[in-house]
C-alpha cells in the first residue's frame, strides 16, 4: 500500500524576479536607463548639428598667396642697387578669396589713382605685342600703356587669362632710358608670373 501524499507541504511556484528586486534596486535601474536615454539623445542632437553645419561648408585646400620672402628676393636680386628708384606692383582680378598682391613701394604709383583706374584704362586699351609679352607664354592677350615724363617712366600692363586678368604696374623715378626699363620690367613680369603660376589654376 502506498504512503498517502503530505498536504502539508507547499507545491514549489517559479520565482517572482519581480518581487525579489528591492525599491534601491529598481531606483538604480531607472537612473541607468535615464542616463543612457539621455546620453543617446544628446548624442543624436550632435551629429545631425554637425551634419547640418558640414554639409553647407564646401571644403578646399587654402591657395596660398606666394610667399614675398622668395618673390622678394627674385625681384630684389633684379633691381640690384637700383631698387630704391623702382616702384612694383602686381594683382589678380577679379579681387576674391584667391587674389594675389605683392607690391614694393607702391605708394609712388598710386599717389592720385588706384588699381582700378590702371585697370579700366587698361581694359579699353588695344591689344599689343609688347615688350612684356615677348617674356610671357605666347597666345596671351596683353595690354600695354608706356607713360614717359621727364620725372619717370611707368609701364602698366594687363595680361588676359580665361578667369583671371593680371595687373602689372612698374614705375623707374628718376627718369631713365625707357628701353632699359622696358627690358627689366619685362625679365620682373615674367619671374612674377611664373612664381603665381600654380596659384592660378
Amino acid at each position: 500500500m502506498l504512503p498517502k501524499p503530505d498536504k502539508t507541504k507547499k507545491t514549489s511556484s517559479p520565482l517572482n524576479l519581480v518581487e525579489l528586486t528591492s525599491p534601491v534596486d529598481r531606483l538604480k535601474s531607472k537612473r541607468r536607463w535615464l542616463i543612457i536615454l539621455l546620453s543617446v539623445t544628446i548624442g543624436l542632437s550632435l551629429i545631425f548639428s554637425f551634419y547640418r553645419f558640414f554639409s553647407g561648408f564646401q571644403f578646399s585646400l587654402p591657395h596660398l598667396s606666394p610667399s614675398p620672402p622668395s618673390l622678394d628676393h627674385q625681384v630684389f636680386s633684379l633691381l640690384g642697387s637700383e631698387k630704391n628708384y623702382w616702384s612694383v606692383f602686381f594683382k589678380t582680378f577679379p579681387p576674391d578669396s584667391r587674389s594675389l598682391t605683392w607690391e614694393y613701394q607702391s605708394s609712388l604709383i598710386f599717389q592720385n589713382r588706384q588699381s582700378t583706374d590702371f585697370l579700366t584704362a587698361l581694359t579699353a586699351a588695344t591689344p599689343s605685342a609688347g615688350i612684356i609679352s615677348s617674356r610671357l607664354p605666347s597666345g596671351l592677350p596683353v595690354q600695354e600703356i608706356i607713360t614717359t615724363t621727364s620725372d619717370f617712366v611707368e609701364i602698366s600692363t594687363l595680361v588676359s587669362l580665361p578667369q583671371k586678368k593680371l595687373l602689372f604696374i612698374f614705375r623707374r623715378q628718376p627718369f631713365s632710358d625707357p628701353d632699359q626699363v622696358k627690358k627689366l620690367a619685362a625679365i620682373i613680369a615674367e619671374k612674377i608670373y611664373w612664381a603665381i603660376a600654380p596659384s592660378l589654376n
